[in-house]
């Protein structure tokens, strides 16, 4: 089920989709895109890595300023999504809200397979990717994180993770 206002132009228009089943891949989600931006590139680092999905649940907003909420099964794991996104023109990506994973194989997210297997987490996060870049403040609980073949469990973090570090506190 949608709804959009203000078509034809597509930057101004206001979008409600309802997803009762969206199977799709990254490579068609940067295809619509390409139509949006006039620089279009390759499918940007670490999105790269997801494959194919399925969606349930709802985006609404603007193409740059939306809300997604709704349940996203991946390749590389599950995420329960509540997350405010604006891309903005230089292909990056800014985000806000909360987000939980099970058995999400963080590793091969960042291709970071040798030091993160898999994840569970329920946190509060804002942040941005621009460039291949990943930075995000989290706040909240991982129950398991695989972290060089070691299974770690209650896990309360408060923090900033990039690419290759986490500069915050944490309680194990």
């Amino acid at each position: 089920d949608f709804i959009m206002i203000g078509l034809p132009y597509i930057n101004s228009t206001f979008i409600d989709f309802n997803f009762k089943e969206l199977h799709s891949s990254m490579g068609a989600i940067k295809g619509f895109f390409d139509h949006l931006r006039s620089n279009p590139g390759p499918v940007p680092y670490p999105w790269s890595n997801l494959e194919n999905f399925d969606f349930q649940g709802k985006f609404t907003g603007y193409p740059d300023n939306f809300l997604a909420t709704g349940f996203l099964a991946t390749n590389l794991g599950d995420m329960i999504m509540d997350l405010s996104f604006k891309p903005d023109s230089i292909q990056g990506l800014d985000f806000r809200g909360r987000l939980n994973t099970r058995d999400f194989k963080l590793g091969a997210f960042l291709n970071q397979n040798e030091l993160l297997a898999s994840l569970d987490m329920d946190v509060m996060t804002e942040g941005n990717l621009h460039g291949g870049q990943i930075r995000a403040n989290l706040e909240g609980s991982i129950d398991t994180l695989d972290f060089y073949r070691y299974a770690y469990s209650n896990i309360q973090l408060d923090g900033e993770f990039t690419n290759s570090t986490f500069d915050g506190g944490f309680t194990i």
